[in-house]
């Protein structure tokens, strides 16, 4: 495979491994899943162009989700001593995008750092190929 491949949206995708490429995307990682036959048609590809074009707004999209999945789990089992419970604003705040994977068929994993209100653990939410977000879950 090719160590970087140009795309007209996405830009200069580097390899990373044997079936990836990533590129960087304010501060957030994002990594593609290409094989090698006609790279531009994959879905993967396809995928990666909305995300990057529409990526503040999805971005957004996705902390949303997080907050209404895990904003409850938060305050109900997470809040540490005598730290008070957090409105929607402060969660939200505290979450930063890391990591975006998105797979060979177009689905999407997303990380978020979790700025220690879940101990360190990385939220994972799993985005399917239409670009709904399906769960939010601490990993790690």
């Amino acid at each position: 495979m090719n160590e970087c491949i140009h795309d007209p949206v996405l830009g200069e995708l580097e390899r990373y491994d044997a079936g990836s490429y990533r590129l960087t995307l304010h501060q957030t990682e994002l990594y593609v899943a290409i094989t090698e036959d006609a790279p531009e048609q994959q879905a993967a590809i396809l995928q990666a162009r909305k995300i990057v074009k529409g990526f503040t707004a999805y971005t957004e999209r996705a902390t949303r989700y997080v907050c209404a999945e895990l904003l409850a789990i938060k305050n109900g089992f997470w809040l540490q001593g005598d730290e008070e419970p957090l409105d929607a604003a402060e969660f939200t705040r505290q979450l930063n995008l890391s990591l975006v994977s998105v797979e060979r068929d177009g689905r999407a994993t997303l990380y978020f750092d979790d700025n220690q209100m879940f101990g360190g653990h990385s939220i994972v939410v799993y985005a399917n190929v239409h670009d709904e977000f399906e769960t939010a879950k601490l990993e790690g």
